[in-house]
Parts: structure tokens; C-alpha cells; sequence
């Protein structure tokens, strides 16, 4: 007995949310759809015999089906979130910046891929605490000046909101 339930249920996992779903349609179906409609199906013996266990199938199958969809949406409504809340941090910081960020920005926004800085260039540091800013590579040009990149979520809020480095 106890290695068919177990063999129904690794087969219901298995199945996944399309089984979920159909489980409760049709019990849905069994419980509620009119005396007349189920007699002409010729289930109204069926029906009063095993009402408890299709109570039970409906409740564990709304409930898987829920969990499954639940599962499937979160990772997209965390990734939603997330950028939301990276946007409102940036767009804060953009607007705080001093006048020496702001120059050293705009050439970004000129179409310039790369700026380059020496690691001690508080100017370039700060942009990369704020997180608007990043260090290419590790590897200085002759003369000591690192390259930095202006981080794409950056660039679309600044492509949004020229304003910000007026």
C-alpha cells in the first residue's frame, strides 16, 4: 500500500503544475457543476461516495498549483524589485553629485566608453563607492591612469535624465 502511494506521488511531482492544474479542474467540476449535469455524466454514485477525497484532491492540488506559480513568479518580481530599488539608489546618488563628478560624466554621455583616472583620483573613487563607476582592469596605461566604465544601469538614467549633469 505504502510503496503505491509513494510511486503516486513521486509521479505527481514529477508531473508538475500541468497535473496540479487538471486535478483541479476537474474536481472543481465533480464538487460544483449541477445534479442534472452530473447525472447525465453518470457520476452522481461516484460523486457521493468519494466527495471527501475530491475535497481532499482539490484542496492539495490548488494548493500545489499555487505554490508552483508562486515559484515560478518570484525569481521575476525579486528581479523587479531589485532593479527598482538599484535605480532609486543611483538616481539618489546622480543627483547629489558635485560639480568634478558631474565633469567627469558628461564624456560618458559624449559618447567616450572609457575614462581613464589614477587609482588615487578621488573624483574616480567616489563615482566607484557610489557604484556608478567601475575599474575596468587592473592593468594601469603608461603614466599611471586606470580605466573606468560607467556602469549600464548608470547610463540609462543618465540617457533618461540629462539633466542631472547639467
Amino acid at each position: 500500500m505504502l510503496e503505491w502511494l509513494g510511486a503516486t506521488i513521486s509521479a505527481v511531482k514529477n508531473a508538475g503544475p500541468s497535473i496540479y492544474g487538471a486535478a483541479l479542474i476537474s474536481t472543481l467540476l465533480l464538487l460544483f457543476l449541477p445534479e442534472e449535469v452530473i447525472g447525465q455524466l453518470g457520476l452522481t454514485e461516484f460523486r457521493h461516495t468519494n466527495r471527501t477525497y475530491a475535497g481532499l484532491v482539490l484542496v492539495v492540488s490548488a494548493s500545489l498549483l499555487a505554490v508552483s506559480l508562486v515559484s515560478v513568479a518570484l525569481p521575476s518580481i525579486r528581479v523587479q524589485w531589485e532593479t527598482r530599488k538599484l535605480n532609486k539608489t543611483a538616481l539618489q546618488a546622480l543627483r547629489e553629485l558635485t560639480e568634478d563628478e558631474k565633469d567627469f560624466l558628461r564624456p560618458f554621455m559624449q559618447g567616450e566608453n572609457t575614462r581613464y583616472a589614477r587609482v588615487s583620483d578621488g573624483v574616480a573613487q567616489g563615482l566607484v563607492a557610489k557604484t556608478l563607476v567601475y575599474r575596468a582592469s587592473n592593468l594601469s596605461v603608461p603614466g599611471g591612469g586606470f580605466p573606468f566604465n560607467l556602469q549600464p544601469y548608470a547610463r540609462r538614467l543618465l540617457n533618461d535624465h540629462p539633466e542631472l549633469l547639467e
